[in-house]
């Protein structure tokens, strides 16, 4: 299948603005899917809450380092731009780094003013180029080219999952996605009971499905108890700060928690915080975690496993 990748674009920004447009330009004409802080929305989320999200969402990420090390997150001390770099390696993302060859021949208002900020970006470029093959340029028109011709040589050796238009996905792979046996990973869960509610309605009357109860477990697993619903033109996301829920392409499966997002809220169990053309952002209300906590203290549910298999393990003890 034609696939496109989406790719996350790191770097310092007032002074490599050029760099980025003709970096990201590149990518879109190599059928990319570039990404990065140009998305940032106006939304209840920390700065590195939403970065992590996109990094999440990406397949490969692209870093960029000129002659300034970045803003400082104060409650870490290391500049955004570093903990970009440190959270994609952490997550296994393929990374590409491109280095400015000659800082010292910058302008002035393109390097850092202080020693401290100076060594703190030696410091770092170092760690960039430790135990890893990275690239120079020293104009735009070559980064754009190196990026491509780098990104290309990662992605033939490193394949990530990519994004998939949903038409082109054939009635053939439908048809075996029907066909397969279902593989349910036994977790540790108790009998299901009936559990009486504080309005007196009971589990089996609330119209909550086990990809509902399942989903409302991950949000108030986390402490923002946030729920993202991405949607772009190559597909729909959905995640927790912490958690992807959904799969990749998985066309079924995104369709299956989409609805168990729309159960939530009409049981007004999580409401929408903030939306844009792109995401939707849903927090759990306190009768939400109320309900998390009664069906917590019947179940276990195994976070460590993927959703779709504690929704499967559900589904077995509901029937």
């Amino acid at each position: 299948m034609n696939k496109k990748y989406q790719v996350f674009v790191s770097s310092t920004y007032e002074d490599l603005k050029e760099e980025r447009l003709a970096v990201m330009d590149s990518l879109l004409r190599s059928d990319c899917i570039p990404v990065g802080m140009e998305r940032f929305n106006s939304i209840q989320m920390t700065q590195m809450e939403y970065i992590k999200k996109l990094i999440d969402q990406s397949d490969y990420y692209v870093l960029i380092s000129a002659g300034r090390y970045g803003a400082i997150d104060e409650s870490t001390g290391k500049s955004y731009t570093e903990e970009e770099f440190d959270y994609a390696i952490s997550k296994g993302v393929p990374v590409v780094v491109m280095l400015y060859e000659h800082i010292e021949q910058l302008p002035y208002i393109k390097v850092e003013q202080t020693d401290d900020s100076r060594k703190q970006l030696e410091i770092f470029r170092e760690k960039l180029k430790k135990d890893r093959l990275v690239n120079f340029y020293t104009t735009k028109d070559e980064l754009s080219l190196k990026v491509v011709n780098s990104l290309r040589e990662t992605i033939e050796n490193f394949p990530r999952p990519g994004w998939v238009r949903g038409d082109a996905i054939s009635e053939e792979d439908d048809l075996v996605e029907e066909m397969e046996e279902p593989k349910i990973k036994k977790v540790s869960m108790k009998p299901f009971i009936t559990l009486p509610m504080n309005n007196g309605r009971s589990f089996a009357t609330l119209g909550l499905d086990a990809a509902a109860q399942v989903l409302l477990e991950y949000m108030t697993s986390e402490k923002d108890g946030t729920l993202i619903v991405s949607k772009t033109l190559s597909g729909t996301t959905i995640s927790t700060s912490g958690n992807k829920i959904s799969s990749d392409g998985a066309r079924r499966e995104i369709a299956l928690w989409e609805n168990a997002v729309k159960q939530l809220q009409t049981a007004r169990y999580i409401e929408k915080i903030d939306g844009s053309q792109t995401d939707d952002i849903y927090t759990v209300t306190n009768e939400g975690f109320n309900v998390s906590d009664e069906i917590a203290s019947k179940f276990q549910i195994d976070l460590s496993s993927s959703p779709m298999e504690n929704v499967k393990s559900l589904e077995v003890i509901l029937k």
